[in-house]
């Protein structure tokens, strides 16, 4: 039992060492009684598998403690990544939206400063209040990292957000934006409206930033078993020598969808008529009954087009 208790609580050097002397001091009382077949004698000879068995016991134990703490550890690390992925996501599509929409505003002020004062001074107006809404989500963003217990914060956006989200990109950009829904709209889990709401965020953002676009289209359609998103626009499509998928956004899209355990598409549109399309599907299955659908703005209406 000693042995076993050394063996399951020190290192594998001190074990050995202690196991070692054991049987060498087992070994050395045998010679030391002269009477072969004595009590004495035989005991001696019977403790020692007994000794081994307990090292080998007290040595299981230690090495099963030691793989649940590099399990542990690992499982801590994978965490703390993706954490910080989470993070970085949720930073990235905030900022760039929102610095997307300040560049054009400030393109458009700087034309007609001198011209239209007025224009120039509502494009002011819009960069003044787009930027105190993304420095108050990164405060509270920085602030919730900084404390050491959880700190309030404000609601996750979902799809009830979707329609004040395009039509602010709509005035603030000039750029049109066609939203429709189609299926009954209801209640699903939080982790789902977040994603489907960063991914037509940062999808109106590449349509802002990248594609030269006069207009785009947003469809949202409620399945029974999956969620369906599909952005497209009729700018320039892919640049000369692009990627599709190549870049932050795209990434960070396809990996909110792929952690849910849906599908993501992203590439030119075929035809003639050009563009870009952005496509998802996140599954929703029976779990999207958090609330009555009711209480979601336009529930229960078949089809809904702004």
């Amino acid at each position: 039992m000693a042995l076993g208790t050394v063996a399951a609580t020190r290192s594998r050097r001190v074990t050995l060492t202690a196991l070692g002397l054991t049987v060498l001091l087992l070994i050395t009382a045998q010679f030391a009684v002269p009477a072969e077949g004595s009590a004495a004698r035989v005991l001696s000879q019977s403790q020692l598998p007994v000794v081994v068995l307990g090292w080998l016991i007290g040595d299981s134990v230690r090495r099963g403690r030691e793989s649940a703490a590099r399990a542990q550890a690992r499982a801590t690390e994978q965490a703390l990544t993706e954490e910080r992925l989470r993070i970085a996501r949720e930073l990235h599509d905030m900022v760039a939206h929102s610095i997307g929409v300040i560049a054009i505003q400030a393109g458009v002020g700087s034309r007609v400063i001198e011209t239209q004062p007025e224009q120039a001074r509502e494009a002011l107006r819009a960069i003044e209040a787009t930027s105190r809404e993304t420095l108050a989500g990164l405060r509270r963003t920085l602030v919730a990292l900084r404390r050491s217990e959880p700190a309030p914060t404000a609601p996750a956006p979902g799809l009830d957000g979707i329609d004040r989200l395009t039509a602010a990109t709509a005035a603030d950009t000039g750029v049109r934006v066609d939203l429709v829904w189609s299926g009954e709209r209801r209640p699903l889990p939080a982790d789902i409206e977040l994603a489907a709401f960063r991914i037509v965020q940062e999808a109106l953002t590449n349509v802002v930033r990248h594609a030269g676009a006069e207009g785009c289209r947003v469809e949202i359609a409620y399945g029974p078993e999956e969620l369906a998103l599909e952005i497209t626009d009729d700018g320039r499509g892919l640049p000369e020598g692009g990627t599709p998928g190549a870049g932050f956004g795209l990434t960070g899209m396809r990996e909110r969808a792929t952690l849910l355990g849906g599908r993501f598409e992203a590439g030119p549109r075929p035809g003639p008529a050009g563009g870009f399309r952005v496509a998802a599907a996140l599954p929703v299955g029976e779990a999207a009954t958090a609330r009555p659908a009711a209480a979601r703005p336009g529930a229960g209406r078949p089809e809904e087009k702004r």
